[in-house]
């Protein structure tokens, strides 16, 4: 077995414990609708006075890009996989 999959296999079946999958779960939320990346922007722009017109751009264009990969999969309807 090569040493990724031995490390996958270490991974999935090691360390789990209720509390740490609350932890691993609240954790995957923060790319949830592009939350943390808006939320980075907004603090950006608010506390870099010099360069607020930048992060105000840039949280725009992850918020567009985060409007468009949403419209993407309303149109492709593709399910998930497993």
């Amino acid at each position: 077995m090569d040493l990724d999959e031995q490390l996958l296999r270490l991974a999935r079946m090691r360390g789990h414990s209720p509390a740490v999958d609350r932890l691993v779960a609240r954790f995957t939320l923060l790319g949830e609708h592009a939350a943390v990346w808006l939320a980075i922007g907004a603090v950006g722009a608010l506390a870099d006075r010099r360069r607020r017109a930048r992060w105000w751009r840039a949280t725009g264009t992850v918020a567009g890009m985060y409007g468009l990969n949403t419209a993407v999969k309303l149109v492709v309807r593709r399910s998930r996989p497993r």
